[in-house]
């Protein structure tokens, strides 16, 4: 209800002051700002190294770079909540874009000094819940604003992503042409009811 919507970001606007007053604030920032706030107090209050509640959108991504001369490999694991995607065609399409390996990168090798490296990107961890953006916003210098790409993008109802196999739950979309005005709005799969109504094939967005 509009008035537990109201008491929730009260309670958001003590804990963050960037959510006091009545400005319109970006979804997918103002959730990772909420699972910021739980993952501090969670560990300030209990001592402990994680927050279960993040935990379920916890992925672990692992790049490898390969030095192009003598083969040396270093490894880095980052961790990541939520995934920010560049829109294509399909979403499958978006997520290899974003784990493309094979890049070249010009970093100096510590061993022989050459200065270029391959990149392999891997999910290393698969979250339990999985947290996608569709970047659909690109600044325009000329314009001094941000243009959004309105294209369509195709969304299984089923994902395999890493060793799991992920089910579409919910869609929120942004209702507007620019990123400083508009609303959202949601689509929930809920029990049986969206599940025959869903589209079997593709959910276009």
């Amino acid at each position: 209800s509009s008035s537990k919507a109201k008491a929730f970001f009260q309670i958001l606007g003590k804990k963050s002051a960037k959510y006091q007053g009545n400005d319109q604030k970006d979804c997918h920032e103002c959730f990772v700002d909420i699972l910021d706030i739980l993952e501090s107090e969670d560990k300030e209050e209990n001592d402990i190294d994680t927050c279960k509640a993040v935990d379920l959108f916890s992925s672990e991504v692992t790049s490898c770079l390969t030095c192009d001369n003598c083969g040396l490999k270093r490894s880095k694991k980052e961790h990541y909540n939520h995934f920010s995607l560049d829109l294509s065609s399909n979403l499958s399409e978006s997520l290899d874009q974003f784990f493309h390996s094979g890049a070249k990168l010009e970093i100096s090798c510590d061993k022989c000094k050459h200065k270029t490296s391959t990149q392999a990107v891997s999910l290393s961890r698969t979250p339990q819940i999985l947290l996608l953006q569709l970047k659909r916003f690109a600044y325009s210098y000329s314009k001094r604003d941000s243009n959004k790409n309105t294209a369509p993008i195709s969304i299984p109802p089923q994902l395999n992503f890493g060793n799991s196999s992920m089910k579409l739950s919910s869609v929120v979309h942004h209702i507007g042409k620019t990123a400083n005005s508009g609303h959202y709005t949601a689509d929930l799969l809920c029990n049986d009811k969206y599940e025959r109504e869903w589209p079997k094939e593709v959910v276009e967005v």
